[in-house]
């Protein structure tokens, strides 16, 4: 419909959503339609997206709800989002506008917070702050159905704050426990700002900050811990090769953490320039890599040395000083 393809950049939310990556469509699932269903002035499409293992087995990645409605004699497709929370209160509040049940509260402070952090940032990296639209949900399985999932791999697993970030639209879906101010997800506005930034270094930007949720609901410095805990009972574990080195649990992601080892690393030398500079040279490892060659004279076997020097150093404090405040 031409509404949706003037309002939003991507104007399928469902590619865009910010939790599947690559996208529903990029992970090239089949497709079937399993019903649709008449409700009052529209239709909604009820679809199934699959894979079907060597054996024949079928695995389910989500089951999607698009609308379809008549528009002068034509059907057209619209987003389920605008559907699902046209009950639902807004508020616009600076460079946010909220959209929440009812019965739940704006926190002003909080939003007043995060207007305030989306213009540091864009003082930071030299760019126009955009305007936001910003869900809060009351539960994961919540902001994954206001989107359009009726089910999607991953719901029903009972965690109840999460949060995801649409670079292509400036959409931040959380929950009522994060609440107005979602830090990791609002410093992904840097993901359009430097398109080509590894991501590495974007996800270890969205943790780089004192606050006590950096990450999955704790601090920067006990996810530094849990990570110079895990070398110890493994000294052969090469930060360097960060592709290989998977969680362990729903409580850490070690690729986060070594991303912020990085821009720690790039910070103390070279400050934000030099972090800039760092966004702009590719989305490949071996950019990264080339990267630390030329600005640090470091191979890979010298930056997995740099990079566990620096978590033993930060593990070690009770409190974790960040050379850049977000």
């Amino acid at each position: 419909n031409e509404k949706e393809k003037a309002r939003y950049h991507s104007y399928d939310l469902l590619k865009s959503e910010g939790f599947l990556n690559p996208s529903l469509y990029g992970l090239q699932p089949k497709n079937v339609v399993l019903y649709i269903k008449k409700e009052g002035d529209h239709s909604v499409i009820h679809s199934l997206y699959y894979w079907l293992t060597e054996d024949h087995q079928l695995n389910p990645l989500a089951i999607t709800n698009v609308v379809a409605k008549k528009v002068l004699g034509q059907y057209k497709l619209f987003n389920q989002l605008p559907y699902n929370t046209s009950s639902w209160s807004r508020e616009k509040i600076g460079l946010l506008t909220y959209y929440f049940y009812k019965d739940y509260r704006i926190d002003r402070k909080k939003a007043d917070a995060a207007n305030a952090f989306v213009k540091k940032i864009a003082s930071l990296f030299d760019f126009e702050p955009p305007l936001i639209e910003y869900y809060i949900a009351k539960n994961c399985d919540d902001v994954h159905r206001i989107k359009g999932f009726e089910y999607v791999i991953g719901m029903g697993n009972a965690i109840e704050t999460c949060a995801f970030f649409d670079s292509f639209n400036n959409i931040v879906y959380t929950t009522e426990d994060a609440g107005e101010f979602h830090r990791h997800e609002l410093i992904h506005l840097l993901n359009s700002v430097y398109p080509n930034a590894h991501p590495i270094l974007l996800s270890g930007l969205s943790v780089y900050t004192n606050s006590s949720n950096s990450h999955l609901g704790e601090p920067l410095l006990y996810h530094f811990k849990k990570l110079e805990k895990r070398i110890k009972l493994n000294s052969t574990l090469n930060l360097a090769d960060w592709d290989n080195i998977h969680h362990e649990d729903l409580e850490s992601e070690p690729y986060y953490i070594i991303g912020a080892l990085l821009v720690d690393c790039i910070v103390e030398k070279g400050g934000v320039n030099l972090l800039k500079e760092s966004l702009a040279y590719g989305s490949r490892n071996e950019d990264v890599y080339h990267f630390f060659k030329n600005k640090f004279n470091l191979d890979k076997k010298a930056l997995n040395r740099l990079l566990k020097e620096k978590l033993h150093a930060f593990a070690r404090k009770d409190k974790v000083n960040l050379r850049i405040d977000l």
